[in-house]
């Protein structure tokens, strides 16, 4: 890493120390010109959003991590070996209606995720993985316990260019000098959202437009032991399994369709525990007061629903199969007073995040920008579309990003628009995809839970539309190859951006 101290040297700070932070310092790592530092208000980088659903790890989420560092090349399979990643299938099921049970026969359409061809996918808990990729990363970039209470600019005129700076403010009252600051999850990533849209002209944090609304999903995930799964789920449905284990001797994760309901149940950790998710239809959603908190405090009840345990089990009355009467009870065993969730939330635009579509050229000028994790003041909802698509774009986001700010080389007066061309050209290719790819991920929650308009639960066309929905390269379903083109495409808009921008100074 360079020497911070020198005048040629980019600054950079990441806020926020989950999945995307760790994969973007990794990526910013193996540039000499650039001094990079991690912040994070809690004491590691095992944040509350990684106790989250498992990561189902698409083939362009395994593309990028290898092509972020060439270390992570080299061993990523035996840093997934020891996460307790599982090769595994999954199979989609009927729970409702009168052919409950069936099985959707779902074709294939890509390779997989993972080695050979197949319908195969990696699934990997999310604070294992996160301590993988975080382990070897210098200490001296690594801030834990250091929270953040604002960031501030200074010189460089209205754009923050030539010779301005973005301050950082700890709740020390300490501060840091940086070139550029980037947001990379909903905790303290937070403070960069906040100036993001207070740089816009857009209002601020706290208008309306910004803020996202219930979708009428609500719904929560546990994960057990195996030994206990199977008391409530039967031996048959759960065997054990192993990471080493050969692909076909791997139990599938099976998906549960109901009338406005959805389950899943699948080993993770190596096969030692039992992941269930559940998720129901409450109907229309209403507005959403939540205040925006930056640093990790506690959750607001706005996107949080409680139930008692005999209404969860009467939302899910409709679940014909045994395994899914044992799904209801696994989950009464673990909540016996309430049942607490979270509601699916979507911006009223339809897009990801909270951002609006013209903030971007503001925001970068001033030298700062969100990785997905960051748009939103919400946690990923516990269904296997939106959690793992929020996967997906962040480590992605975080190679386009890490890519082009190495191209910016070192700061020098040749160089003043190196960096504002880097972000534009971060938001134009990464910003779009963002919000198909949220859209999208609420469009498939709805899916498969049955409530899909002309879908139900017919499974031919269940079968149909759950195979476009799952081999969208927007969920990283184009076996990987698209992630080398639209890195390519980043770095053929940041020199268009190096060229408008010259002509304009």
């Amino acid at each position: 890493m360079h020497d911070p101290t020198t005048s040629s040297t980019i600054r950079i700070a990441i806020l926020g120390g989950g999945l995307a932070g760790v994969a973007l310092l990794k990526g910013l790592l193996k540039y000499p010109h650039i001094a990079a530092d991690l912040y994070e208000a809690r004491p590691g980088p095992a944040l509350r959003d990684e106790a989250g659903p498992a990561v189902e790890l698409s083939a362009a989420s395994l593309t990028a991590l290898r092509l972020i560092d060439p270390s992570w090349n080299l061993d990523l399979d035996a840093r997934l070996v020891r996460a307790g990643a599982l090769l595994t299938a999954t199979e989609v099921r009927l729970a409702s209606g009168p052919r409950a049970g069936q099985r959707v026969q779902v074709p294939v359409p890509f390779p997989a995720a993972g080695a050979g061809a197949g319908p195969h996918k990696t699934v990997v808990g999310r604070q294992a993985l996160l301590a993988e990729l975080a382990a070897g990363l210098p200490p001296r970039a690594l801030h834990f316990n250091k929270r953040v209470t604002a960031v501030r600019e200074i010189g460089g005129g209205e754009d923050n260019a030539g010779g301005g700076a973005l301050v950082v403010v700890f709740g020390d009252g300490s501060q840091k000098r940086y070139d550029v600051v980037i947001g990379a999850d909903r905790t303290l990533g937070g403070v960069v959202r906040k100036h993001v849209l207070s740089s816009g002209g857009c209002g601020g944090s706290g208008t309306a437009t910004n803020r996202p609304r219930p979708t009428g999903f609500w719904g929560l995930h546990v994960t057990v032991p195996l030994e206990r799964a199977q008391s409530f789920l039967g031996e048959t449905e759960l065997r054990p399994t192993s990471a080493a284990a050969a692909v076909a001797a791997q139990q599938p994760e099976v998906r549960w369709v109901g009338d406005g309901t959805f389950m899943q149940h699948g080993l993770v950790n190596g096969g030692r525990d039992v992941q269930v998710v559940a998720y129901a239809r409450l109907g229309g959603g209403g507005d959403n007061g939540h205040d925006d908190d930056a640093n990790g405090g506690e959750e607001s009840p706005s996107w949080v629903r409680l139930f008692t345990p005999d209404e969860f089990e009467a939302m899910f009355a409709g679940c014909q199969p045994v395994v899914c009467k044992g799904i209801v009870k696994l989950f009464r065993s673990v909540y016996t007073v309430h049942i607490p969730g979270l509601l699916e939330m979507q911006n009223d635009g339809g897009g990801g995040g909270e951002l609006p579509n013209t903030i971007t050229t503001a925001a970068t000028r001033r030298c700062t920008t969100l990785l997905t994790p960051a748009t939103t003041t919400t946690p990923p909802f516990p269904s296997p579309s939106t959690a793992s698509t929020t996967t997906t774009l962040a480590i992605e986001e975080a190679l386009v990003l890490s890519t082009l700010l190495g191209a910016a080389g070192p700061r020098s007066d040749s160089t003043t628009n190196a960096i504002p061309a880097a972000l534009r050209a971060f938001e134009a290719v990464c910003r779009p995809r963002a919000r198909r790819a949220a859209r999208l991920a609420c469009e498939t929650t709805a899916l498969l839970a049955g409530c899909a308009p002309g879908v139900g639960l017919d499974a031919g066309k269940l079968a149909g539309a759950y195979c476009g929905a799952e081999s969208g390269d927007d969920c990283g379903g184009d076996g990987g190859g698209g992630v080398q083109a639209r890195l390519a495409a980043a770095v053929g808009v940041m020199e268009q951006q190096l060229l408008l921008l010259g002509r304009q100074g």
